[in-house]
């Protein structure tokens, strides 16, 4: 377990999860990928609506933590670059630089033990889609 708890109970319990999140099909793939794509579709959706102030944007980096912490580590590490890079324009296209996904990631798993960084990296992603939503022009 990520505590290092190794009660048979406890492993039994991480083993099924496992399943669930990772190998079961469900109707539209695994659990674990549409999991974190939703996360990252919230960053988005939040964005315009103060991502500092509000609860979803900490929230998100509360299970991106979670995910990064726990026995998901290497599938989450796999997935979250890979649902970043697939935003919708103009989003996808403005993790760039210190933003770019791959450097997210490094970013957060350096603070995955301190859950306030952790969280203002969040912010720091949630408010550049605010910015990027901001500039960019509104196609209906």
């Amino acid at each position: 377990t990520a505590k290092g708890d190794m009660a048979p109970e406890l492993l039994e319990l991480q083993k099924q999860a496992q399943g669930i999140m990772v190998e079961r099909q469900l109707p539209r793939g695994t659990a674990l990928p549409r999991l974190i794509h939703s996360l990252s579709m919230l960053l988005v959706v939040s964005a315009p609506n103060n991502p500092s102030r509000g609860e979803v944007v900490p929230t998100v980096a509360e299970v991106y933590r979670s995910l990064l912490i726990g026995p998901f580590e290497y599938l989450a590490s796999q997935q979250i670059p890979a649902s970043l890079k697939s935003l919708p324009q103009p989003c996808s296209t403005a993790l760039v630089g210190e933003h770019d996904p791959q450097k997210v990631l490094q970013q957060l798993k350096m603070e995955k033990g301190d859950s306030r960084r952790f969280t203002k990296t969040i912010i720091s992603v949630a408010e550049l889609f605010a910015v990027t939503l901001k500039r960019s022009p509104l196609v209906v």
